[in-house]
């Protein structure tokens, strides 16, 4: 990708917004990835499971997908470059603008396994459920 064409491309936003959306949607039917958090600026997935161990943090206004290994959560939220190296300007922009609130909500890796809702993967049920179906005779 040319980054500097994809940074001043005026549609990038919305592009990404929807590049997001559809990783949200397709998540869902992913039995090994997890949602742990999700607001206007970043969408954060994991998968603590070994051999991945990672969370997954897509940047809203970018559409990038950011890998951290969960061990090393902690130390990416206090120096991100440093545990990811090589991120763009405008995805150090985006993400620092995510920062303090997963810094707030998730401090360490123990956090964001904590979050992990294990209805999220169970089938949804009808409203009618079984009991109240007429009985065949």
């Amino acid at each position: 990708m040319h980054w500097s064409c994809y940074a001043a491309w005026p549609e990038r936003s919305r592009f990404a917004r929807h590049y997001v959306q559809a990783w949200i949607k397709a998540n869902r039917r992913n039995p090994f990835w997890w949602s742990v958090w999700r607001d206007d600026r970043v969408y954060v997935s994991i998968n603590p499971q070994r051999p991945v161990e990672e969370a997954s943090v897509r940047l809203m206004s970018v559409g990038s997908d950011i890998r951290v290994p969960l061990p090393r959560w902690a130390d990416w939220l206090r120096d991100p470059e440093h545990v990811t190296p090589g991120l763009h300007a405008i995805e150090r922009e985006a993400l620092a603008e995510a920062l303090p609130t997963l810094r707030r909500q998730f401090p360490d890796d123990h956090a964001l396994v904590q979050a992990i809702d294990p209805d999220e993967k169970r089938p949804r049920v009808r409203r009618e459920s079984l009991e109240e179906q007429p009985v065949q005779t």
